[in-house]
């Protein structure tokens, strides 16, 4: 099971946005990729630089950087979301990839339909008899609505269904976008403790967070990313010197 990363360049199209200077600087800032202009005269945002990388069997990555920087947009290209404008992608192995709630559901049908929905979304088949969905259930602590359509629930109860479902499953290639972050303080607890027993699991892992302490905790190497552009790719323990002086200088 392996990640390979080779060239990647991604270019997003920016949809009616007037080209004055103002609005370029503006666009420049927000996004934090390099602003461009094609010769059809559409305006893009080269997201993803010429960037490489390799993840093997058995080692868990870490994709990091500011707002902007590149790393949901490199997670996207990597499940095959998004087209590259140069380079390529290369998996050994089926991905399972955790972007966030609602992904496979149908609104009109009820939480345990959508479950088994979900499942099959994530190349897996299961009937609403199977233990798996008992475990589902109870995880995600929906009672009764589970047999009610999901278009009652709230964003929580959906990022809970969804998430449970995605994580009741064993990955070979696993990325992981920010995981869940809607739910009460216990249930993140609980689920905090179900992503890593799900990260330990898979053969392979690539995730991006914020959070300083999830990347030391799970991941070996990091890539860290600025502008679209790998800034530092190496030992974890590397990248946190370097990402402790980077804030001192900046403070």
């Amino acid at each position: 099971m392996s990640i390979r990363v080779s060239n990647l360049t991604i270019d997003l199209p920016l949809i009616d946005v007037s080209a004055n200077s103002l609005r370029r600087k503006i666009i420049n800032l927000a996004v934090g990729g390099k602003f461009m202009k094609k010769q059809s005269g559409d305006l893009i945002i080269r997201a993803i630089d010429n960037v490489s990388f390799e993840v093997d069997d058995g080692e868990r990555v870490g994709v990091v950087g500011h707002n902007g920087a590149g790393k949901t947009t490199l997670l996207r290209a990597v499940a095959g979301v998004f087209e590259p404008r140069a380079g390529k992608v290369i998996i050994d192995g089926k991905i399972t990839a955790l972007f966030g709630a609602g992904i496979g559901l149908d609104p009109e049908a009820t939480g345990l339909e959508n479950i088994v929905l979900m499942a099959a979304y994530l190349g897996m088949h299961i009937k609403t008899t199977d233990p798996i969905v008992e475990d589902i259930i109870d995880f995600c602590d929906l009672n009764d609505y589970i047999e009610l359509p999901v278009k009652v629930y709230s964003t929580g109860m959906l990022g809970r269904l969804a998430f449970a479902v995605a994580t009741s499953f064993k990955p070979d290639v696993l990325i992981l976008d920010e995981w869940l972050g809607a739910g009460d303080q216990a249930f993140i607890t609980k689920a905090n403790n179900r992503v890593t027993n799900f990260v330990n699991n898979a053969k392979v892992v690539l995730l991006a967070s914020h959070a300083t302490n999830i990347i030391e905790q799970m991941t070996s190497r990091v890539l860290w990313l600025d502008r679209g552009k790998v800034k530092f790719f190496g030992d974890t323990k590397e990248w946190k010197q370097l990402h402790d002086e980077h804030l001192s200088t900046n403070a």
